[in-house]
């Protein structure tokens, strides 16, 4: 019994503390009102840059002096290089510097935009992680499109016909040899039948000496024949 009611005392002396941490409304610290009016709209977080890159936003705050915009690596993010200069005018919504990311090679960068009052103090100041600077285009190798086989027919040659002239002869006029006449020598001591054709008629002669001729044989074949019989007999 004496247990319930040391239990029921401890309920009773935390509920109102319980109760009180329900019932409290979550505290948040408000951003300063100073720094609402500076802000980089563009380009945001993991943006992909190239060539000149105009800085958008704003820049202004009560007791302004300047304005500055920075860049940082992301191998080295606390050493920070200035874009260009610093600007003694504030900037609502409008461009606060270019960016020539030329000069820079391809790589993750930081942007950061602090503005400096009177006092030269720093009261506000916006980074922008993660810009990606992409100046080397990749070469894209291009596909090379599939050429169409074409299958010819083949076709006969056609024959090549040679003309042929034959060469143009000069012609070549031999002259006739004039016949020349070839004396004829006789043996000495003959006389010269030439005189002689002229003094007896050579025709006559053959045909008396061919009757001669022809009875003479004529005689030897009967005195022949007279002999046989005579033998016979």
């Amino acid at each position: 019994m004496k247990k319930f009611f040391v239990v029921l005392l401890l309920i009773l002396t935390l509920a109102p503390a319980l109760g009180g941490l329900s019932l409290a409304a979550p505290s948040f610290s408000p951003p300063r009102q100073e720094c609402l009016n500076v802000s980089v709209t563009s380009p945001r977080m993991n943006a992909i840059v190239r060539g000149k890159v105009e800085i958008i936003g704003s820049a202004s705050i009560d007791g302004f002096q300047f304005y500055k915009v920075e860049f940082s690596t992301i191998t080295d993010p606390d050493y920070w290089m200035a874009i260009s200069t610093t600007y003694n005018h504030p900037v609502i919504e409008g461009r606060l510097d270019v960016w020539d990311t030329t000069v820079l090679p391809d790589g993750a960068y930081n942007l950061k935009l602090t503005v400096v009052d009177i006092q030269g103090q720093e009261p506000c100041r916006v980074v922008i992680p993660q810009i990606q600077v992409v100046n080397t285009q990749p070469t894209e190798t291009p596909t090379p499109e599939a050429t169409p086989t074409v299958t010819e027919t083949p076709r006969a040659p056609t024959p090549t016909i040679a003309i042929v002239q034959p060469p143009t002869s000069t012609p070549v006029i031999i002259p006739t040899p004039s016949p020349v006449a070839i004396p004829t020598r006789r043996p000495p001591g003959l006389p010269d039948t030439s005189i002689l054709g002229d003094l007896i008629d050579v025709s006559a002669l053959g045909q008396a000496f061919t009757l001669g001729l022809g009875a003479t044989t004529a005689v030897f074949v009967l005195v022949g024949v007279v002999s046989f019989l005579r033998r016979l007999l």
